[in-house]
């Protein structure tokens, strides 16, 4: 895996174990496997080279390509036209009303699973084709007064992790993942300086549920990146980590060291879900009488931040 694409690879004898994996097209030649059972058999093929969070997002977009094709045609590998595939993508787009970066998502599956035989196929059906193009999302902008209010509610019902998550996308333009990753080790609460070297997603994985993934770098090269805290982003997180010592002393032996490094974690120790998080940012905003249409995911933070930032004068260079 590079840069998060799955790279061509030479396949394994994988004509060997197709009768092992229950095909319902038996064959020794993985080009005369209904694409539907091949595509299942290549995931599993490649699991072991996927992070669990990677490979319970592929199986599900995975299921839902081998369900389509079964249902239209049911063609065997050889069989996959360009037009089959197109059909597909616009299936996602009219009818599941998918957007073009899940749409683009379910592409490369489907283009991965044919570049690790393209060697056994005589054309690769997947080449250009096409993606609705993005439509660009309508966000939801709060000004930096509007975002200190709600912190301010936040705060007023002891939220203290919720509070550093609307702080950090909203005047530090954090990403969630970042927001989540916040980690003491990186933090200098001295001389009010913090670095997000960790981001913390979640993914649904089939018989695992909602599973957590943190990794040690940011999204990209230019998400490792610190920031001065003004005094409020101080207290904030001076509170959180008297709050989390507390937490400690009191849960005792049920208390999970896990993750003490992080900053968003529950009473007992365990990481917040970044979905949960989500949701009691909605949550607040409906407490305090947004109306729908004006309710901001906490993904638009960040936006804001930009927003703000612009006003005050600042280039997009700077911003960026």
């Amino acid at each position: 895996i590079s840069n998060g694409t799955l790279l061509s690879a030479k396949p394994l004898v994988i004509a060997r174990e197709i009768k092992d994996y229950g095909a319902s097209h038996k064959t020794d030649d993985v080009t005369e496997m209904y694409y539907a059972d091949y595509l299942l058999y290549w995931l599993k093929t490649i699991k072991k080279s996927l992070t669990t969070p990677t490979y319970g997002s592929y199986l599900s977009k995975a299921n839902l390509i081998a369900e389509y094709f079964r249902t239209h045609g049911n063609p065997l590998v050889n069989e996959v036209t360009k037009k089959n595939i197109q059909d597909y993508v616009t299936y996602l787009s009219e009818v599941k009303k998918n957007g073009s970066k899940n749409i683009a998502h379910h592409r490369g599956i489907i283009s991965s699973s044919f570049n690790y035989i393209e060697d056994e196929l005589e054309k690769n059906p997947v080449h250009k084709i096409s993606i609705p193009k993005k439509v660009k999302p309508k966000h939801v902008i709060r000004t930096a007064d509007e975002i200190m209010k709600i912190i301010e509610y936040v705060l007023m019902n002891n939220d203290l992790t919720l509070a550093w998550a609307i702080y950090a996308g909203g005047f530090l333009s954090y990403r969630r993942e970042e927001s989540m990753g916040a980690s003491w080790a990186f933090i200098d609460l001295d001389k009010g300086r913090i670095s997000v070297y960790y981001t913390i997603t979640e993914t649904f994985v089939k018989g695992e549920g909602n599973v957590l993934e943190i990794k040690d770098e940011g999204k990209t090269a230019d998400s490792i990146r610190s920031h001065q805290l003004d005094d409020f982003g101080i207290q904030l997180l001076s509170a959180i980590q008297k709050s989390q010592k507390y937490n400690m002393e009191i849960a005792g032996n049920s208390y999970n060291h896990k993750y003490d490094q992080f900053v968003m974690v529950d009473a007992l120790g365990n990481i917040i879900m970044p979905e949960t998080l989500s949701k009691r940012y909605i949550a607040v905003q409906r407490k305090m009488g947004y109306e729908n249409g004006n309710i901001q995911p906490i993904k638009d933070l960040r936006h804001s931040c930009a927003s703000d930032l612009n006003s005050r004068g600042k280039t997009l260079k700077d911003i960026q």
